[in-house]
């Protein structure tokens, strides 16, 4: 299990923290076990979603200077978790299911996006909005820019645990190739 100072870490990294959820509920999204699911249970246990800012939530950096290439994935500036809501939205935060939801209507039509996306749930996004997603088979997390689908998603890194240690717990302007906001 992820160790209590990663979580703490990872709590002082937010700035907007979703509302309590429960175990039940991020299982009824999550029902079958795939590694590192206990760490990600954890995770949203304390922290249902949110961001680094107020509305990172909701606003995406769109300066395309700030969007890192496919060839540069250590980059990535990952600015909010989507949160688990069984309702469609709750403001200011981004609907995990939701926006799973609307990216599947999108995409019901591209085979490649459909396939990518009833094996993977966005739970993260980057400071351009380009989602971070769990692979509920593997665990791992995948980068997806739905821009250029066709060019295929990236693994970021092989579990929750490592994503969080290495795209999420950073201080302000650490690991960045520009600085916050």
């Amino acid at each position: 299990m992820i160790e209590e100072e990663i979580l703490d870490t990872a709590r002082s990294q937010f700035a907007l923290v979703g509302p309590p959820i429960s175990e039940d509920v991020i299982l009824s999204v999550f029902p079958d076990p795939f590694p590192g699911r206990g760490d990600l249970i954890h995770f949203y246990l304390r922290n249902n979603g949110g961001g680094r800012t107020e509305r990172s939530c909701l606003i995406f950096c769109g300066n395309p200077e700030h969007k890192v290439s496919r060839d540069n994935i250590g980059q990535i500036r990952v600015e909010c978790f989507r949160s688990i809501f069984l309702q469609e939205r709750v403001l200011p935060f981004s609907s995990m299911l939701g926006h799973h939801a609307a990216m599947t209507q999108t995409y019901a039509e591209v085979p490649e996006g459909s396939a990518f996306l009833r094996r993977h749930m966005p739970i993260a996004a980057d400071h351009s909005g380009r989602d971070l997603c769990v692979d509920k088979q593997s665990g791992g997390i995948w980068f997806m820019d739905w821009t250029e689908y066709e060019l295929g998603p990236i693994e970021v890194a092989p579990s929750f645990r490592e994503f969080i240690e290495r795209f999420w717990n950073v201080g302000p302007g650490e690991g960045f190739p520009h600085p916050r906001p």
